[in-house]
């Protein structure tokens, strides 16, 4: 027989008692009433011990039997709300919706209050440094120091176009932050763009123009900035009417893997910068101007007749004859009057092959004629420039091939081999290609005389001259 005693509602539910039919029990059950009881407040003491302990270590779980009381245990200025159950566990009210006096989301207020409701009054808001006082921005923060966070900092901003007058017109947190804008200063060469930037609501820019200098010729630039291009300057009284033709940056393969030995190996070039080419090479009356300059070296003293500037039949077209005659030093010299210089090998045959189409003549692939082409003696003396647009590259470009040679700024080497260079630049001892002046000059383009295709190099002492030999010019292309 089993005796129990149910003490269920005295231990909500958790404890119970059993009395066996054993000698123990049945002494014990035998004992005085005084000392039953005795044994039951005992028991109901362990009871309450044990359920406290479960209620501070335990998740509670919405069980209604402890839920009523344990949702009451807020702290602070949140003491009377109600945590209440969301599915199994008790959690705690939004306090922001409930309009709480006192309350604050984080500790802010330095009043002796628990204002966040976390059991601990003040934290970190007594300190003794005192509140510096800024404008009231939307952060969470009493800025200004009134004990107010954020009062009319956090309205509701209506984007516009943002202009320079101290507000955030875009809403985007920055005030007067415009886009850099730019404004032209100076004539020609002296001009450069300079920067609006916004200070205090107002729009203010510098102009500093750039250092003008000394008017050139046919450099279609206005280089001492008094507003008009190549007008007769410093530097010349007239300028030379030569068409300057524009070549743009690019690659192309030089030389040639299948022709002669100086002309090997292919490689490619970069072309980083394009530039101005003269459209023919450079006339007599060209030159001419130059001597009357006082800057190029006087060659009618010359006996040979052959030469263009003292050739009879020629007399009178100096327009339209090329000047030969000339040494390297004094072809570069005219050219440098002018603002330019003598083009790069690697230049020169750029523009022959029509940039990157590398064709294999100025004109195309078509093998070239007698009657559309001054060479292979074709005729015996040099005829006027530009004579037949056959010969003419794709930009135009004309005599490239045939008429006279062309000097170049190259020292001559007897191949491309150890070529140091991948782009435009000249291939000379010096940077600046100055040097003895009999050093070796690569000639490009063959004269009357010659058969030749855009790969064809010789050379020639740079101190020396002959009826054979002209040349044209390049100009930077540079503001």
């Amino acid at each position: 027989m089993i005796l129990s005693i149910d003490l269920g509602n005295l231990c909500w539910g958790s404890v119970s008692v059993k009395i066996s039919k054993s000698k123990f029990y049945a002494d014990f059950f035998i004992l005085t009433p005084h000392v039953f009881i005795f044994f039951l407040s005992i028991t109901l003491m362990s009871c309450i011990e044990d359920e406290v302990s479960s209620i501070q270590q335990t998740t509670y779980d919405c069980d209604q039997i402890d839920s009523i009381e344990l949702a009451n245990l807020q702290q602070g200025v949140c003491q009377g709300t109600r945590k209440s159950c969301t599915s199994t566990a008790l959690s705690e009210p939004i306090y922001e919706e409930l309009k709480i006096e006192g309350y604050e989301k984080h500790e802010l207020s330095c009043d002796d209050v628990d204002n966040d409701c976390d059991g601990k009054i003040d934290e970190n808001v007594c300190a003794v440094i005192p509140c510096q006082q800024n404008e009231e921005i939307c952060d969470q923060i009493d800025n200004d120091c009134d004990r107010y966070i954020d009062e009319n900092a956090c309205q509701t901003c209506i984007p516009s176009a943002e202009v320079c007058d101290g507000k955030d017109n875009d809403c985007n947190g920055t005030i007067d932050d415009l886009k850099i804008r730019f404004l032209s200063c100076g004539e020609g060469a002296c001009k450069t763009d300079v920067p609006i930037v916004c200070e205090n609501g107002r729009l203010l820019s510098v102009c500093t123009p750039k250092d003008k200098t000394a008017e050139l010729c046919i450099d279609q630039i206005d280089n001492d900035c008094d507003g008009q291009i190549d007008e007769a300057g410093v530097s010349v009284s007239t300028c030379p009417n030569i068409d300057m033709i524009y070549i743009p940056s690019g690659s192309f393969t030089m030389g040639s893997d299948t022709g002669l030995e100086n002309e090997k190996p292919a490689q490619t070039k970069s072309i980083q910068q394009g530039f101005y080419i003269s459209a023919s090479e450079i006339t007599v009356a060209h030159y001419q101007l130059c001597v009357d300059e006082g800057v190029c070296e006087d060659r009618s003293s010359l006996e040979d007749m052959n030469c263009t500037f003292k050739n009879e039949i020629m007399m009178g077209s100096e327009d339209i004859y090329p000047m030969n005659c000339l040494t390297w030093q004094q072809a570069r010299q005219f050219a440098q009057w002018l603002g330019g210089d003598l083009p790069s090998e690697t230049q020169w045959e750029y523009v022959a092959k029509n940039q990157d189409s590398n064709t294999l003549y100025p004109w195309g692939e078509q093998d070239p004629m007698c009657g559309l082409l001054n060479y292979n003696q074709c005729n015996m003396e040099p005829t006027g420039v530009c004579a037949n647009d056959f010969s003419n590259t794709f930009l135009g470009v004309c005599d490239l091939l045939g008429n006279l040679s062309e000097w170049v700024l190259d020292e001559y080497h007897t191949s491309y081999i150890d070529s140091p260079s991948t782009d435009e630049s000249p291939w000379c001892q010096n940077l600046d290609c100055s040097g003895d002046a009999n050093f070796e000059r690569v000639l490009r383009g063959g004269d009357w005389t010659e058969s030749m295709t855009n790969h064809t190099r010789k050379s020639k002492a740079g101190d020396t001259w002959d009826i054979y030999t002209g040349f044209r010019i390049v100009l930077k292309d540079e503001p």
